[in-house]
Formats: C-alpha cells, sequence, structure tokens
C-alpha cells in the first residue's frame, strides 16, 4: 500500500505539466509510475524532452503501479488528508481519499506501456544552481 497526500498530488501533477510530460508521445506517456521498496516511495513521469521523479523515504512493501497522469488531477487538493493506492488485488489499484468529507474510491487497471523506457540514471556528480 502507498500513501501520498493530495496536496502532494497537486505539486506533481504541476510539476509534471511545467515539464511537458503527457503532452507528448514516449517514455511513460500519459502515466505515472508509482514503485516503492525498502528505499522509500519514487513518483516518475517521463517523455522524451524531460524526466521527473520525486522521492519519499518512508519503506513502504515492494510494489510498482502506472497510474494515468489524470490521477493526479483526481485526487489533488491542497489539504495534506492522505491518498491511498492498495495493489493488493492483483489487476487493480484501488485509489482511495476524502473530499470535503466524503470518502472517494476510485479503482484504475494497471496500464503499463508495451516496453516502457529506462528511467535516466542519476547524474554522478551534481552543481548547484545560482
Amino acid at each position: 500500500m502507498l500513501t501520498l497526500t493530495r496536496s502532494l498530488a497537486r505539486q506533481l501533477r504541476a510539476v509534471f505539466r511545467r515539464a511537458g510530460i503527457g503532452k507528448s508521445p514516449g517514455g511513460y506517456g500519459h502515466r505515472v509510475l508509482f514503485s516503492s521498496g525498502h528505499d522509500g516511495v519514487r513518483i516518475r513521469g517521463m517523455s522524451y524532452q524531460a524526466a521527473v521523479e520525486y522521492r519519499l523515504t518512508e519503506a513502504a512493501e515492494p510494489t510498482e503501479a502506472f497510474l494515468p497522469l489524470d490521477f493526479l488531477a483526481a485526487c489533488e487538493g491542497r489539504s495534506p488528508e492522505p491518498v491511498t493506492l492498495d495493489t493488493s488485488v492483483p489487476g487493480k489499484i484501488t485509489a482511495s481519499w476524502t473530499d470535503k468529507r466524503v470518502p472517494l474510491v476510485v479503482e484504475y487497471l494497471p496500464d503499463a506501456p508495451a516496453e516502457p523506457a529506462d528511467f535516466p540514471a542519476c547524474p554522478a556528480e551534481s552543481s548547484v544552481n545560482e
């Protein structure tokens, strides 16, 4: 099970939009990859022009799920309320959150690209941008 906040979904959607992810084919297309393991949770979006990864340091059960980019728009909000992704049932991903005291549950069918592109490796060095 993966958990993120509604405000994080809003921020991620804005970053992915600014990076042009989902506008052009290639990479993950109109999808976001959620993967977790003992080293934390990674949320990735990728196109031919850009690759964006957000990491959460909290360890989680190893799992991987491709969700439509529209998922972030559906669950985003200004509050830090949790959004939970349940991948325990094979062939289905269940997202649940609360919006204005109304519980919402949405089911997604896993939709991975036919051949997902490899995510680029982190650079060996980084520099400060003044």
